[in-house]
């Protein structure tokens, strides 16, 4: 997420990181969670790591847990939200905040910047394989074809398959703006996606994303209902998917969403669902939508 202004970053990071400290205690108080597992959980469950001045802009927040500067914050932190009250956790909020307020204030400066310039605005795309989140247990991923065939490839030495999928991400470059204020130019963006995508991947079947906005009623008209009907819930973890939810269009921190989070008791507003559908019926349906919002609004032929 860009954000234009360090003030604006700063308040969101601040009110993130106490909202995570406190979901943290919430899930220890609930035995969700042990207070063993605290290190890993602020490793794997909440995205605290990239707000600091630890992060190098590249790993992945789950692995946090191999970086021994982070695993001496993470060890004080799990100390102090072990020993917070159950109900009443402002002392501890503040506290955990006043831990990383260096870390976080070494970093600010390298996330307040302009959004940048894309070929499809929102949207970004990259070759994926086809099932492999698919199945929800073990059984599932042993009878999985493509799994197996993957793996078998790999043992083998042989190359992999051409990709009979891509994966979707979505991000708002429209700061401060929401991507929304403009449904046509969003849908017109990841029409323009799907063209290239199918030039330049001619295997490709299949489109995939997985993100708490497949769950947003104003995402509802960029895809055919089977999206929808074929989503299913992902593994709770430390990423935008679902932490981004708290993101106001501006950057900002997004109360709103926070209050029900904590008065739900950790109940995301926004669960992720990873959906997908065939890249054709996408595509149709887009191009349905598009003439429809043409004839309805005047919009011009030819428009980008």
């Amino acid at each position: 997420m860009w954000t234009l202004e360090i003030s604006i970053r700063r308040r969101f990071v601040f009110e993130m990181t106490k909202l995570s400290v406190w979901y943290l205690r919430r899930l220890l108080s609930r035995n969700e969670i042990s207070v063993a597992d605290l290190e890993q959980s602020l490793c794997q469950r909440v995205d605290l790591y990239r707000f600091t001045s630890l992060w190098d802009g590249i790993k992945q927040p789950q692995e946090s847990i191999y970086d021994t500067r982070w695993k001496k914050v993470a060890a004080e932190l799990s100390k102090v939200i072990e020993n917070a009250h159950s109900v009443n956790t402002d002392e501890m909020e503040a506290q955990c905040l006043s831990l990383l307020t260096p870390l976080i204030e070494e970093r600010l400066p390298f996330d307040v910047c302009p959004p940048p310039v894309r070929p499809y605005s929102c949207w970004t795309y990259g070759p994926g394989f086809a099932g492999l989140r698919d199945p929800k247990d073990v059984f599932g991923k042993l009878v999985n074809f493509n799994r197996g065939s993957r793996w078998l490839r790999k043992k083998l030495g042989l190359p992999p398959r051409p990709p009979c999928d891509i994966m979707l991400h979505i991000m708002n470059v429209m700061v401060p703006k929401s991507p929304f204020d403009d449904m046509y130019g969003l849908m017109d963006s990841l029409l323009r996606l799907i063209a290239d995508a199918k030039s330049n991947y001619q295997s490709v079947s299949e489109i995939w994303c997985d993100t708490w906005l497949n769950q947003h009623p104003k995402f509802r008209p960029i895809f055919p209902d089977l999206w929808f009907e074929q989503g299913f819930a992902v593994a709770m973890g430390p990423t935008r998917n679902w932490w981004g939810q708290f993101s106001a269009c501006d950057g900002d921190f997004n109360d709103n969403l926070a209050n029900q989070f904590r008065a739900s008791d950790g109940k995301f507003p926004y669960s992720p669902l990873l959906c997908h559908a065939p890249i054709d019926l996408v595509e149709r349906h887009l191009q349905q939508s598009l003439q429809e919002q043409k004839n309805t609004e005047n919009i011009p032929e030819g428009i980008q």
